[in-house]
């Protein structure tokens, strides 16, 4: 399948990455100042940023949406690290004319194969639509994190904030918390349970519709060329 010749792929510019989150160039810029996105303009730095989106979302700051994104972003299934849109499984489900050996199967491919798919009717891609599997976090009362996944109903404490809402706010991730014990995880599970406030932040569909944009975004581009 042809492809444009100034087709950006998987690089996206500091125009693109404010558009994924919702927020300002200027403001993507000073979460770089500040260490709080990964390296480079891929796909990885995409992921993270949309994540912070989210945050921002459940009524965190700039600032403190990128702590929480950079402690809590760990996942050892994903080539990157990163959370995961949930768009490769439905990739290893095309024909292989809609893939391409020629290129590393990420976030930013997935979407784009299962798109064209979609487009002759092969598959069914439903934006802002949570899919089974996708990964979630719940804040509750603003100081404990648990991590579950749309159509599951185990969620795991993965971290703890505190401070929220001042400069010294922080967030350790699971790794920096005590080994868990039979008694501290039912009383994790009984916090959530019993949470005044639960914010719900479905990462995996924050990525996907911050590809969305960026598909919609380039393709307006490229009819105005």
């Amino acid at each position: 399948m042809a492809r444009p010749s100034n087709d950006p792929r998987d690089f996206f510019g500091p125009s693109e990455l404010a558009l994924a989150a919702g927020i300002t160039v200027r403001n993507v810029q000073l979460l770089r100042d500040n260490g709080l996105l990964p390296e480079g303009n891929g796909v990885p730095v995409l992921k993270r940023i949309a994540f912070i989106g989210g945050l921002l979302a459940a009524g965190l700051s700039l600032i403190e949406a990128g702590r929480a994104a950079q402690a809590l972003s760990f996942e050892p299934r994903s080539a990157d690290g990163e959370f995961r849109s949930g768009l490769g499984f439905v990739a290893r489900k095309l024909p292989s004319e809609f893939t391409s050996n020629n290129v590393e199967p990420n976030d930013y491919w997935c979407h784009r194969w299962v798109n064209e798919a979609a487009e002759q009717g092969i598959v069914t891609y439903k934006r802002r639509s949570a899919m089974k599997g996708d990964v979630v976090i719940e804040i509750a009362d603003r100081s404990r994190v648990y991590l579950g996944h749309v159509g599951f109903d185990e969620f795991e404490l993965i971290g703890e904030i505190s401070d929220w809402g001042t400069p010294d706010m922080t967030c350790k991730a699971w790794f920096d918390l005590p080994e868990p014990t039979e008694a501290s995880e039912a009383e994790a599970k009984e916090w959530r349970e019993s949470a005044v406030g639960l914010s719900r932040i479905n990462i995996s569909l924050a990525i996907r519709t911050a590809l969305d944009a960026i598909a919609d975004h380039r393709k307006e581009r490229l009819s105005r060329a």
